[in-house]
């Protein structure tokens, strides 16, 4: 997979849900299944969560004048 904001290698890795502390406890309604991929160069992290938001938000932005 290419990051789409450098070009670089993107790597699976677990979603960061699961790297939080030892307290979280996830609910009935948490997905525990998924992917992740990280950029090794510039970063980006994105996961099955990031991706539904991006693709549910407008592509344009309104200008005010």
């Amino acid at each position: 997979m290419t990051c789409v904001r450098c070009g670089g290698i993107m790597i699976g890795i677990p979603p960061l849900y699961l790297l939080s502390t030892d307290s979280y406890s996830p609910s009935g309604s948490d997905q525990l299944e998924g992917e992740a991929w990280q950029c090794v160069n510039c970063g980006e992290y994105v996961d099955e969560i990031i991706l539904a938001n991006r693709a549910s938000r407008p592509l344009t932005a309104a200008v005010m004048s």
